[in-house]
């Protein structure tokens, strides 16, 4: 089994990023496939204070980016504007 590529989800608080770090822990020694977490990256929401942002970039070792990237050629971000972003 070989995941690439991945994108996870959760809610923005320090506990429960904690809870996803010890969760791909776990998979990695299960699994012996390692996460490499200089090639990853997180999003948080504009309602997510810029402390627990720093804290959870922090907690999971990775980059806060601001979303504009794209996945597999397709926008990672759809705003309301669905046909302008897909032009």
């Amino acid at each position: 089994m070989f995941a690439d590529d991945c994108f996870l989800f959760f809610k923005g608080s320090v506990g429960e990023a904690s809870v996803l770090k010890n969760i791909l822990a776990s998979y990695e020694a299960a699994s012996g496939q390692g996460i490499n977490f200089q090639k990853s990256e997180i999003f948080c929401s504009r309602n997510t204070p810029t402390d627990v942002r720093n804290a959870i970039a922090n907690i999971m070792g990775v980059k806060q980016v601001l979303g504009t990237g794209k996945y597999l050629g397709v926008p990672s971000m759809v705003g309301n504007s669905k046909s302008g972003t897909f032009k």
